[in-house]
């Protein structure tokens, strides 16, 4: 079972601005918590094509690895939680007037019967309430 879900928002910010706040290191300024340990990068303060990282520990660990960069339009990982499930993460920024606007794409492959019946209870609803808490995130923390 795969679910594919996305979302779109806007931020006040171009696309060279808004772009890196979803990299590795880029989620610090914004997310609670995002510590990410890199586990192989060229450059570790930013992100590119194979570099791999990890958040969590114990039963929240969680593996990143960056399949696709195109900075400022568009980025892939795969997240992978071993104990839940293996997911494909894409976000792609595009101009929008003096801003962006900023599509979210999680494609979760449930790896457990409880990660299952938790990708089952997640619906578009959910997913666009979830994302769309992010622009608020992200202005106050720029």
């Amino acid at each position: 079972m795969q679910k594919t879900l996305s979302h779109r928002f806007t931020l006040d910010l171009p696309p060279k601005e808004a772009f890196p706040l979803f990299t590795a290191e880029g989620e610090r300024a914004w997310v609670e918590g995002w510590n990410p340990t890199f586990l192989h990068a060229e450059r570790p303060e930013t992100t590119a094509k194979g570099t791999v990282w990890q958040t969590g520990e114990g039963g929240t660990r969680t593996l990143w690895m960056c399949m696709d960069w195109e900075p400022p339009r568009s980025v892939r990982y795969a997240r992978v939680m071993p104990a839940a499930s293996f997911d494909v993460v894409e976000v792609t920024v595009e101009p929008d007037g003096e801003g962006s606007a900023v599509t979210v794409a999680y494609t979760f492959t449930p790896l457990t019967n409880a990660a299952r019946a938790e990708v089952d209870a997640i619906d578009q609803e959910k997913f666009a309430a979830m994302i769309g808490e992010w622009p608020t995130l992200i202005a106050r923390a720029t």
